[in-house]
């Protein structure tokens, strides 16, 4: 199996295999005020690789967060609990087929090597 292949993997250099991760990517919404990303980020496991974070606000009293975290597919459960016990409200795409096109690095409907991609 070639690294491309797999969808979620993470690849370990010093023991070259894939170990299959669960990449969760959603939006939470949070509450403008100080404290609010620390609270977040002491939420999640440790253990946890958050691979994107992207904050925006247009003015109102909560800013949207889009996130991507890493979590090993066995503690997904742990990953819902842990945000529904963060209080903040939140919206997982990782079901959603663009954002899991945007997590392959391939654009979805074109053929990877089509003139014009990257």
């Amino acid at each position: 199996m070639h690294i491309g292949e797999c969808l979620g993997c993470v690849h370990h250099d010093t023991s070259k295999v894939l170990t299959p991760v669960f990449s969760a990517i959603g939006f939470v919404q949070f509450p403008e005020r100080p404290g609010a990303l620390l609270k977040f980020l002491n939420g999640l496991s440790g253990s946890w690789n958050i691979s994107l974070l992207h904050y925006r606000n247009h003015g109102a009293d909560y800013g949207r967060v889009l996130a991507g975290i890493q979590v090993p597919a066995a503690e997904r459960a742990q990953l819902r609990r842990s945000l529904d016990e963060l209080g903040y409200p939140y919206w997982d795409e990782s079901d959603n087929p663009a954002y899991r096109s945007f997590l392959s690095g391939e654009r979805m409907g074109h053929d990877k090597h089509s003139a014009g991609s990257l």
